[in-house]
């Protein structure tokens, strides 16, 4: 069923304008057009941002290596990992850590 808001087209998507002013203002209207619609509805208990987290490795990998953000003294002398075969073991999350512990719930693992 399509939508019957100010901002979407009938298909659900918002419509294309050729200026980035106009194209930041359209889609700031379309979202805040859509959350508003999303909100009148019972059934839907809550609306949150959702932050996308991308790892910065260029960084890491320096910082590790040297814990300055410029140096990598490690891929400088050619060692890079390439050819290498690792393997990662695990023996499951311990359950007396302190940081499961909570004495008002029942943290066990589940099936």
């Amino acid at each position: 069923m399509p939508l019957d808001l100010p901002y979407l087209s009938l298909n659900g998507y918002c419509s294309l304008v050729p200026d980035p002013a106009s194209q930041l203002r359209e889609a700031t209207a379309c979202l805040t057009s859509l959350i508003a619609f999303l909100a009148s509805h019972p059934e839907v208990l809550f609306l949150e941002a959702f932050t996308v987290v991308r790892p910065l490795n260029s960084v890491a990998g320096a910082v590790v290596q040297s814990s300055l953000r410029e140096s990598t003294p490690l891929w400088d002398a050619g060692l890079d990992g390439s050819g290498q075969v690792i393997q990662v073991a695990d023996t499951g999350i311990d359950l007396k850590s302190c940081f499961f512990d909570d004495p008002t719930e029942n943290v066990r693992p589940t099936k």
